[in-house]
């Protein structure tokens, strides 16, 4: 329990750093960032509860799990072990009786989001003190984290959330690695891939499915086959232009978090070499590693170099031909 608290602290702490300074990048899909972890033992399973309040020390109240040096949540005091008694005027308390989907630690995040860019006025308990805290929120690209208890080496978004294993956190023990990934994945994200991809695969459908109709006409079942093989070529037939664009615009964002990325080819060539199991059915089986990606990456890793020597701006010069990044 402990273990799984700590990974998701590390990649809270380098996603934040990638949201954060990615913002510029991000367009319009951005929210608001405070900087801080909440923890709640409503959150947890009802078979876990009791020993999470214990290992937690939790109780009646959301509690600050950590707080991200340099954040608007640093900035306004608040600390890990503050305890939430109110957002506003809005006691956090769950009344008896009430479901989980209203928990405690849901409705702190929806009041967030619901606060915008507006200062958050919060009461929280430290040492049995009651204390008011105003958070001024930051701007962050928008994303969710997730740690999936998983031995796959593996990461992917469903275009809304990242999401990363448990085996992938132990292969890529270094945050410059772990940056490189959650900055990939934001760029898929940014660049509307997942939606693309449900297109081409919608419309690989439909032409198959035209020909099981044809072939049916002609006597001859074909159990829907041309429709599935139409889908599947369909989610693949840009996936490769997809992951290069991906890569391009990670790096950036890698780059402006301040994480090293000169180490980026040698890392994907790593994780084939190391777990030839991620080329079939984790994170690499939609990110072959073929020698026209490695180069584009050194390609792009030496471009960002130079405007880091030069002290230009980091801004991607290629423009993604399925969507612009700023159109989001």
């Amino acid at each position: 329990m402990k273990l799984n608290m700590e990974r998701t602290e590390r990649l809270f702490r380098v996603s934040s750093a990638v949201r954060l300074q990615g913002g510029e990048l991000c367009g319009n899909g951005v929210e608001p960032f405070v900087g801080a972890m909440w923890l709640d033992q409503e959150a947890f399973p009802d078979e876990t509860v009791v020993a999470a309040a214990r290992v937690f020390v939790l109780g009646r109240f959301v509690k600050v799990r950590y707080v991200l040096p340099g954040s608007p949540a640093e900035a306004s005091g608040l600390q890990a072990g503050d305890e939430v008694v109110s957002v506003g005027e809005h006691p956090l308390e769950t009344p008896r009786g009430w479901a989980k989907a209203n928990s405690r630690i849901q409705r702190l995040k929806s009041a967030l989001e619901d606060h915008g860019d507006r200062p958050l006025s919060l009461v929280v308990r430290r040492d049995g003190v009651d204390m008011a805290v105003s958070i001024e929120p930051a701007k962050a690209c928008k994303t969710r984290i997730a740690l999936l208890n998983d031995d796959s080496v593996n990461a992917f978004t469903d275009g809304t959330t990242i999401s990363v294993t448990t085996g992938m956190m132990r292969f890529a023990t270094d945050d410059d690695e772990m940056a490189m990934l959650l900055g990939h994945e934001l760029g898929h994200i940014m660049l509307g891939h997942v939606n693309k991809q449900l297109g081409n695969q919608m419309i690989g459908g439909f032409f198959g499915f035209l020909l099981d109709l044809g072939i049916a006409a002609a006597g001859v079942n074909t159990g829907g086959v041309f429709t599935r093989m139409g889908a599947q070529s369909g989610a693949l037939a840009y996936s490769q232009a997809f992951e290069t664009e991906a890569d391009y615009l990670g790096l950036y964002f890698t780059a402006r978090s301040g994480y090293d990325i000169s180490r980026a080819p040698d890392f994907f060539r790593k994780m084939g070499i190391e777990h030839p199991a991620a080329i079939k059915d984790g994170f690499l089986s939609t990110h072959p590693s073929t020698p026209e990606r490695a180069a584009a990456m050194e390609n792009a890793v030496g471009e960002i170099q130079t405007k880091l020597k030069q002290g230009h701006p980091l801004v991607p010069e290629r423009k993604a031909d399925s969507k612009t990044v700023n159109s989001q």
